[in-house]
């Protein structure tokens, strides 16, 4: 229903869960002091026959809805708290989409069936294999040494396969400080499509480069993304965004955005021999929990 509703389903369910609050804690309040609820109801038409069950029925009935509201209301508190600290989730859970920002792999080709890179440093030429499993390359000492930045691409769609259906890679444009990553897209694309092809996963190219130096760029970018092309196919807690790939721009960016939509997270994977994923939220809620 939210899929045909789209996103104004949650103002319309969050001030139903308000109003249904008040209301029924005001029934609730009434039938405390005895008065029997619906009482043109056929079962207690007679209010003198509703006896004591009548009664019971008339305090537990809106003392159930309005524990149901205010729970329904703490579990969308997200919806509510302001910003105060960026948050890190310790619990890592795999997602069924990644929005990954490309970055640009500096002197690196790839034979015709993507499973060579080579790596020109200077006048040496390295060629490294790649195997046919995404976790096994996402952690090859060769491929670290080499500083391939994909590699940690690699390892970010390694984590979330238990669940992954789509990646969508957002590459950046060229500026005066360098070349864009979009243009290597295709080859990031291909090198993917080795290890998800068969497991039935998607791997998309964003149709423009972006500026990774523009806030409202990138966020305009996932807008169209998140809120448009994906939103009819998954919800918020389903995608994650990934800003391993971008600048320190592109993180401010994606932190901004899920500012604007609560339930949905950004990643980073970091450097180094012993790779983890870091997963944070800009919206703090209570260290207390219910269920």
């Amino acid at each position: 229903m939210k899929k045909l509703l789209g996103a104004g389903l949650d103002a319309y369910l969050n001030i139903g869960l308000a109003i249904g609050l008040a209301v029924s804690i005001g029934v609730f309040a009434d039938s405390l002091k005895g008065d029997i609820i619906w009482e043109n109801w056929a079962f207690f038409r007679d209010t003198s026959q509703a006896g004591l069950a009548g009664h019971i029925v008339s305090v537990l009935l809106p003392l159930c809805t309005a524990f149901l509201c205010a729970l329904g209301l703490y579990k969308r508190r997200l919806d509510f708290l302001p910003v105060r600290h960026l948050g890190l989730d310790y619990d890592f859970e795999p997602k069924e989409v990644l929005v990954f920002f490309l970055s640009h792999a500096y002197g690196v080709e790839f034979n015709d069936a993507y499973n060579q890179v080579v790596f020109k440093r200077g006048d040496k030429l390295t060629t490294v294999d790649l195997s046919d499993d995404i976790v096994e390359d996402s952690l090859n000492t060769e491929l670290s040494k080499q500083k391939f930045s994909w590699q940690q691409l690699m390892y970010a769609v390694g984590q979330h396969l238990p669940k992954l259906k789509k990646v969508i890679l957002i590459g950046s444009a060229h500026t005066d400080q360098g070349p864009g990553s979009y243009q290597q897209a295709a080859d990031a694309q291909a090198v993917l499509q080795r290890y998800l092809k068969q497991k039935g996963i998607q791997v998309l190219i964003h149709d423009t480069a972006i500026d990774f130096e523009n806030t409202a760029t990138i966020c305009d970018s996932l807008k169209d993304l998140v809120e448009g092309q994906l939103r009819d196919e998954f919800s918020l807690n389903d995608i994650i965004i990934d800003v391993t790939g971008g600048q320190k721009t592109a993180s401010i960016a994606a932190a901004l955005f899920t500012l604007h939509n609560p339930e949905l997270q950004f990643e980073y994977v970091t450097t180094g021999d012993k790779k983890e994923i870091k997963t944070y939220n800009v919206v703090s809620e209570s260290n207390v929990e219910v269920g």
